[in-house]
């Protein structure tokens, strides 16, 4: 789809614009990343150092979406998802999962489209 800007013309897939319907609130991102940081301790096989950093990658995340720094939430967000998809590896049979991947999800379309 061709959208217009002034003298300028973008192209943006449906999904794209898709996304743009579905943008979750700043309050519902940084619930998403509150719930994903209690599921935490719920996954087994996360190593001793990822015990540590997801936790606290997490809450700088949510401390860091009320700013809008791109770099910073960026930063965080690929940590967090690196080391979820490690340990899913692992273990992808447990329940929290698809919690942890909805609530990844929607931190992920807040940030494409509001950073």
């Amino acid at each position: 789809m061709i959208v217009k800007l002034g003298n300028q013309e973008e192209t943006f897939e449906e999904k794209d614009l898709q996304l743009q319907n579905k943008k979750p609130s700043l309050k519902e991102v940084i619930a998403s990343v509150g719930k994903i940081l209690e599921l935490v301790d719920q996954i087994p096989h996360l190593a001793t150092k990822e015990k540590v950093e997801l936790p606290n990658r997490l809450k700088y995340l949510k401390l860091d979406i009320p700013k809008l720094d791109k770099q910073l939430i960026l930063k965080n967000f690929d940590s967090i998802d690196k080391i979820l998809a490690a340990t899913r590896e692992a273990d992808s049979s447990a329940s929290f999962w698809q919690e942890i991947d909805s609530n990844l999800e929607k931190i992920s379309w807040w940030i494409r489209t509001s950073v």
